[in-house]
């Protein structure tokens, strides 16, 4: 393990191994995880969520310049887990797995939706009660794989990749100023000049949760990022090769070694799984 504080791109807390299975999930899976704190970093604000027992993976970035980024980082993942270890959930997930139809889908992506709901209350709550962590916020992007489904759940600026051999879909929309302007006018300012987030966990009383699933099958990758991974790219192509190693532990190396030759100085979190 890598100490976090080493200017070189190796991945800390990474971990990968054989196909394993999933609850629920109708393909053996390959995973790996990776955080490295960045160079203009005191603290990692990132943190990765993995928990293969109830097939859900994410990444929370702690926002930067703010109390306790790495708090509320770290409340927001505990507390979706929770929350959807909870029974009536896996009562609702269960459902989905021996019928899936459109509203036990539905069903799915509420239950998804209201563990980050109460991720936000949680976060909320804590800088409520305590002045030094007042106003802190992260992002949070959930991934819970079911069937042949993975639901989807974002607040942020962290993001979802699936990657195929043939395209790379980028799942996510980037909830920052820009791209609200983007979708409403068509105008997109330049890529240096993001604009702040416009949604976050913890920081406001309104939260808007996105939630969709994509169909996987035997082949595709998922990918799920925090920002300090893509935002010194302009577009996907930096994707393409590291998308072709086929260990997922050597593909965070690689996305992580990109990143810093980019010159980015940020938190980079990855987490990578392939559903074989």
């Amino acid at each position: 393990m890598a100490d976090s504080t080493d200017r070189d791109s190796r991945p800390v807390d990474s971990q990968s191994g054989d196909a394993v299975d999933l609850p629920h999930f109708h393909y053996k899976v390959d995973f790996a995880t990776a955080s490295v704190r960045g160079l203009a970093r005191k603290c990692n604000q990132d943190v990765v969520l993995c928990e293969p027992d109830i097939s859900l993976f994410g990444v929370a970035d702690g926002l930067g310049g703010h109390a306790a980024g790495d708090v509320a980082a770290r409340l927001a993942v505990n507390a979706a887990a929770e929350q959807l270890r909870l029974e009536e959930a896996a009562a609702t997930i269960a459902r989905f797995t021996e019928e899936p139809s459109v509203d036990n889908r539905r069903a799915v992506l509420t239950v998804l939706a209201e563990a980050v709901h109460k991720a936000h209350q949680t976060v909320r709550e804590e800088g409520q009660e305590d002045p030094a962590k007042r106003d802190m916020g992260t992002t949070l992007d959930l991934v819970l794989l079911v069937r042949d489904c993975a639901f989807i759940a974002h607040v942020g600026d962290s993001r979802v990749y699936l990657l195929r051999p043939t395209v790379t879909l980028q799942i996510t929309n980037d909830h920052k100023r820009y791209d609200g302007m983007r979708s409403s006018s068509g105008r997109t300012p330049q890529a240096s000049s993001p604009g702040p987030l416009s949604n976050s966990i913890g920081q406001r009383d309104q939260l808007k949760v996105d939630t969709v699933f994509a169909t996987v099958t035997t082949g595709d990758r998922l990918l799920i990022g925090s920002d300090g991974a893509f935002s010194d790219f302009v577009n996907e192509n930096f994707l393409h090769k590291p998308s072709e190693i086929p260990a997922p532990a050597a593909c965070c190396t690689k996305l992580i070694e990109s990143a810093r030759e980019a010159g980015g100085l940020d938190d980079v979190s990855l987490v990578i799984v392939d559903v074989g």
